[in-house]
């Protein structure tokens, strides 16, 4: 059976205006996916990127503060014209922006690019869909779905010969169009999978920005404390040294008023004393026992078991000493005392200031004309922090001295005095 000619037109264009249309609801839904990907990646980056772009210019201006912020001199040893924005890594900081400024552009690049592919794309989609627009309605009634072929007169086949001409033309274009098509989506999907990283780096980027500024405005506010906090010290340091001083003043009126009844009692009593009978009675130097800190003072002695002993000096302390030493204990036998013991030289010469140094050394090289008649030792101030003091029992003719920790007026001294039964004490 032979077919008709408006016959095959008519699958023809049918055929045609199918392919059409598929061609237009693909291009359709890709342009759809598309839209989405941007417009997620347009959220992203108005959240992540450009809302933060303010960051930036803050950052300008808390470098205007901090160059405009002057600093005392007498802080940076006289040096004058420093100003805050010394003190900082301007030029890392200034690299931080740049790099934040470099991603932000390219973001925006990215950006464009993919919306510059999707207004192509929209625009071939555009003219993909002006076939139906114009021509639906024709493929319809001539060609359509419901037409039964054998019903087609052949005075429908001019309109359906001229119809199928226009939907091959039509194709034609369209097929010229997806070497664009293919360029535009290859350009969508090459850019989006650069969306997550770079905005990632743009977020880490902008968040060392702002820890930075957040850190540059706190030492902005904690430099202006600074004067406040100074002139607080110096105000302590005064109300220290006025009370040293007062407490000064009353332990020296002590002192005095204690010789003076000592005095006062050996003029009543001395005489009648015999010398070995507790001869301490007749000292007259002051000598307060060291009563805190040590959890084994009792009774004004604190007996050395061989471990070392703690205490706190201070500078005046080992001045005061030497200067007891000069003008206070100044006979042959304490002379032999200070010569006789290494270990309390040894301290106060690590102890005191430079200038006492040849002092000590001149007053330790003299010669000492008479033997030792004391037992005592100076304790060993081996640091003048009291990190550590140390003491050191001495054993004579077979005695075996322990030491006792006293105070004595103006520098510590360790008194230590035979026993008649030694023991050992692992000193």
């Amino acid at each position: 059976m032979r077919v008709r000619a408006v016959e095959y037109f008519a699958v023809a264009t049918r055929e045609v205006a199918k392919t059409i249309s598929e061609k237009c609801q693909v291009l359709g839904k890709m342009l759809d996916a598309s839209r989405v990907k941007l417009h997620s990646a347009q959220q992203i980056a108005q959240n992540s990127v450009f809302a933060q772009k303010p960051l930036l210019q803050e950052m300008n201006c808390v470098f205007e503060q901090l160059q405009s912020s002057s600093v005392d001199p007498n802080m940076v040893g006289g040096e004058c014209g420093k100003t805050l924005f010394d003190f900082i890594d301007a030029e890392t900081v200034q690299s931080l922006q740049q790099d934040t400024l470099e991603q932000t552009k390219e973001v925006e690049e990215l950006l464009a690019a993919h919306q510059h592919a999707i207004t192509r794309i929209t625009a071939i989609y555009a003219f993909f869909v002006t076939f139906d627009k114009a021509h639906g309605n024709d493929v319809n009634a001539l060609v359509g779905e419901h037409r039964d072929l054998t019903s087609i007169t052949d005075d429908e086949a001019k309109p359906i010969e001229k119809l199928y001409e226009a939907a091959v033309s039509f194709f034609v274009d369209m097929e010229q169009c997806d070497r664009f098509l293919l360029q535009y989506f290859t350009t969508i999907n090459d850019i989006y999978p650069h969306y997550e990283a770079i905005f990632a780096d743009v977020q880490l980027l902008f968040d060392e920005l702002r820890s930075l500024r957040d850190f540059y405005l706190q030492f902005l506010a904690s430099y202006q404390s600074v004067g406040a906090e100074m002139l607080r010290r110096e105000q302590h340091d005064t109300r220290v040294l006025q009370f040293i001083e007062e407490t000064t003043a009353k332990l020296a009126a002590l002192e005095q008023e204690e010789i003076a009844m000592r005095s006062t009692f050996c003029e009543e009593h001395a005489r009648f004393l015999p010398s070995t009978l507790c001869p301490e009675i007749q000292r007259l130097h002051h000598r307060a026992l060291l009563r805190a800190g040590y959890s084994r003072l009792k009774r004004g002695r604190c007996r050395n078991t061989g471990s070392f002993q703690t205490l706190h000096l201070c500078h005046w302390n080992v001045e005061r000493a030497l200067d007891d030493v000069r003008t206070h204990q100044s006979s042959l036998s304490q002379c032999e005392r200070v010569r006789s013991h290494p270990f309390m030289v040894n301290g106060i010469i690590k102890s005191a200031k430079p200038r006492m140094a040849n002092f000590i050394l001149s007053f330790i090289s003299a010669p000492i004309a008479s033997p030792p008649s004391s037992t005592d030792a100076i304790i060993r101030a081996e640091d003048i922090t009291g990190r550590a003091v140390n003491g050191s029992a001495t054993e004579r003719s077979g005695n075996q001295a322990t030491p006792s920790w006293e105070y004595s007026g103006k520098y510590f001294e360790m008194s230590c005095r035979p026993q008649k039964n030694p023991r050992k004490t692992g000193i």
